[in-house]
């Protein structure tokens, strides 16, 4: 292959066969040998669109012109607009002599991107990734540690509310329930962002919360609403828990709820129901007479039923008492805590008795325990209803 060559003087640049090229020279090889540039864009072309190619000699002196020019300013880049009209003339430039055929469309040349320019690539709008916007990213992360904040914080409320009422109280199933809720509860926010915490955890852990919300709500709503009319022979108070001898805090709103009552109508008997539990000194239905004739009820308008130890059993031996009292037909209503309105009432039913309801409210701090007990028992009575 003919050239200038290392030396400029053997007049040769290597050797060339078939698609191979061979050369000697160092560093870039296009730039500073214009023959081999020739060669392989000749045979670019003759592969592209067939015929012979040749292209019209270019002068070694302009290739030497443009050295010096380069060499004299080695900090500017050079360009077409730095060089004299003397070293490049357009009417000198090389042509090609091309065989009369049509030209494709596109050659190798054209399709080859330049140093100096990027190609434009047409990307569908569909496919261009969407920059996130930075204030939604920062807005979700906000809402992220909020909601983690929240799980934390009650969840460690509804522990230690566990923990006090079995300290105050006797103890129920409720509170392990309540306990081991909160402690699952505890764990989901500080575990969120760990990668085994998947959407399948976070869709149960929003159907768990949604669930116990909705299931208690409903049963409070129910209860919420009395359907006494003041005009019913007799009312049963179901009991609660006694300390001591003393009446609960919840026994005793109850039995305030029958002090009122008796106000509206004090013809109407009152059946105080409830046996003696294991951790009581004295049976329920005794700790509640004494409560109501503390609070002004005649003794001789009360009625102890003290062998209970269920709500059936509550409704099943008062109605035995009340029938001993009537001898015709009488109605009825009870007066129980408003979560348990619900349940009382189905089981009133099962035990014969058409009865009317009246609710005391809930202690604010016995609310979780209370009704995480209840949901269960809900869902006990259900079973149990179904079965027979």
């Amino acid at each position: 292959m003919s050239g200038v060559g290392n030396n400029g003087k053997d007049g040769t640049e290597g050797a060339c066969g078939r698609n191979a090229l061979e050369t000697y020279i160092q560093g870039p090889l296009l730039p500073k040998n214009p023959h081999v540039s020739d060669c392989l864009i000749a045979k670019v072309l003759r592969h592209r669109c067939g015929g012979r190619v040749e292209f019209t000699p270019m002068p070694d002196t302009w290739i030497e012109q443009a050295r010096t020019v380069a060499k004299r300013r080695p900090r500017q880049t050079t360009t077409e607009s730095n060089l004299p009209k003397s070293i490049m003339p357009e009417s000198s430039l090389p042509r090609s002599n091309m065989p009369d055929r049509q030209t494709p469309k596109s050659t190798a040349a054209q399709r080859a991107p330049s140093q100096t320019e990027v190609p434009e690539i047409d990307t569908p709008k569909s496919n261009v990734p969407k920059t996130a916007n930075p204030k939604s990213a920062k807005l979700k992360g906000r809402l992220v540690t909020l909601a983690r904040v929240l799980a934390i914080c009650i969840g460690a409320f509804l522990l230690l509310d566990a923990a006090y009422i079995g300290y105050v109280a006797n103890f129920n199933i409720g509170q392990v329930v309540l306990a081991a809720f909160a402690i699952a509860l505890i764990l989901y926010g500080i575990l969120w962002n760990r990668k085994k915490v998947t959407n399948w955890v976070h869709g149960m852990a929003i159907a768990a919360c949604t669930g116990i919300l909705t299931f208690s709500g409903s049963l409070g709503v129910y209860g919420s609403y009395d359907s006494v009319d003041y005009t019913e022979d007799a009312v049963i108070v179901l009991g609660a828990a006694v300390y001591g001898e003393r009446v609960s805090l919840t026994l005793a709103r109850r039995l305030d709820r029958a002090v009122d009552y008796h106000e509206q109508n004090p013809q109407a008997l009152i059946v105080v129901s409830g046996g003696q539990g294991p951790e009581e000194d004295i049976a329920e239905a005794l700790a509640m007479e004494r409560y109501l004739i503390a609070r002004g009820v005649r003794p001789e308008r009360i009625i102890k039923e003290d062998r209970s130890t269920s709500t059936f059993e509550n409704f099943l031996f008062s109605d035995a008492l009340l029938k001993e009292e009537f001898s015709s037909w009488y109605t009825v209503a009870f007066i129980t805590t408003d979560f348990h309105i619900y349940r009382a009432s189905g089981i009133a039913e099962q035990a014969g008795i058409s009865a009317r309801h009246m609710s005391s409210a809930s202690i604010w701090y016995a609310i979780p325990v209370n009704f995480m007990r209840e949901m269960m028992a809900v869902v006990q009575f259900w079973i149990v209803s179904l079965k027979n």
